[in-house]
C-alpha cells in the first residue's frame, strides 16, 4: 500500500512540476485559426504541427494523404504566413526545426 500511495504521489508531483513548466500558450493564433476556418474538406489529411526552428516558433501546414502532393506551409507565431528562401527545402526544415507538438488536424 505504501508503494502505491509514493507512486501516486509521485505522478501527481511530476505532473505539476511539467506543466508549471509550460510557457508558451496552446492557444493558437486568431490568423492561423481563420486559415483552418477556410479548409473545407479534409481530402489528403491536412494537418498543422508547432515547431521551434531558428529559435522562433513556427506553424507547419502539411498534408498525409498517400495520393496527395501537398506544398509545405510555414507560418510565423502570429499565424502569418511566410516563403522560405529559394532551395530551402521541406526535407531541410524537417532536419533543422524540432517539432513540439501536433496543434491542429482536420476530422
Amino acid at each position: 500500500m505504501k508503494n502505491l500511495f509514493k507512486i501516486a504521489f509521485a505522478v501527481i508531483l511530476s505532473t505539476f512540476i511539467f506543466s508549471a513548466c509550460e510557457k508558451e500558450s496552446d492557444e493558437l493564433p486568431p490568423a492561423l485559426k481563420a486559415e483552418i476556418a477556410t479548409i473545407t474538406s479534409c481530402m489528403c489529411d491536412p494537418y498543422i504541427s508547432k515547431y521551434r526552428w531558428k529559435g522562433e516558433t513556427v506553424y507547419f501546414r502539411g498534408g498525409r494523404g498517400p495520393a496527395c502532393l501537398f506544398f509545405p506551409m510555414y507560418y510565423n507565431k502570429d499565424g502569418v504566413r511566410f516563403e522560405m528562401e529559394a532551395g530551402y527545402t521541406y526535407q531541410k526544415f524537417s532536419e533543422d526545426a524540432v517539432l513540439i507538438k501536433s496543434v491542429w488536424e482536420c476530422k
